[in-house]
């Protein structure tokens, strides 16, 4: 009984050890919500083993862009409310918002859904801001029309 116990034992603690690493290998996803007024828009992103920088189908969902704030992420001519990539050590994605509410725009993010082993930044390319989505987990736009921002993974 205890040489079965042992090898349950020693059988869960293997299986434990060398499946974490691969699920950690296999990339990450993380999400930003975009509010103005009552408007909210949510998009996914991150990097996959198996995705590519294309578009993938597994993977990538359009954006259908009506209402009253229009959130998506720009990818060569296409836009995306999903955007999956290749594992690589640098990577961005735009991240594009038309707002007609009038009220301020505000991204969010939860920090504990990035990727540990990078820096992870959004940049405002309006006035050049970079705020690390790693110590902070909001960016106020103030009330705008539009804006383009960049979320940046780079890896050491």
């Amino acid at each position: 009984m205890k040489k079965i116990i042992t090898t349950i034992f020693l059988t869960g603690l293997f299986v434990g050890i060398f499946s974490y690493p691969a699920s950690a290998l296999d990339g990450w996803e993380s999400s930003v919500t975009v509010t103005s007024g009552n408007a909210e828009s949510r998009l996914s992103y991150g990097q996959k083993a198996d995705a590519t920088d294309l578009t993938d189908g597994l993977y990538d969902v359009p954006a259908m862009l009506s209402g009253a704030i229009q959130v998506y992420f720009q990818n060569e001519e296409e836009s995306f409310w999903r955007d999956i990539r290749a594992i690589g050590p640098n990577s961005e994605w735009q991240l594009i918002i038309t707002s007609h509410t009038g009220k301020p725009v505000v991204i969010t993010w939860d920090s504990d859904n990035l990727p540990q082993d990078a820096e992870v930044r959004l940049i405002d390319t309006e006035n050049g801001q970079e705020v690390d989505m790693k110590s902070f987990n909001s960016y106020s736009l103030g009330s705008t029309d539009s804006a383009v921002l960049v979320l940046e993974i780079t890896t050491d």
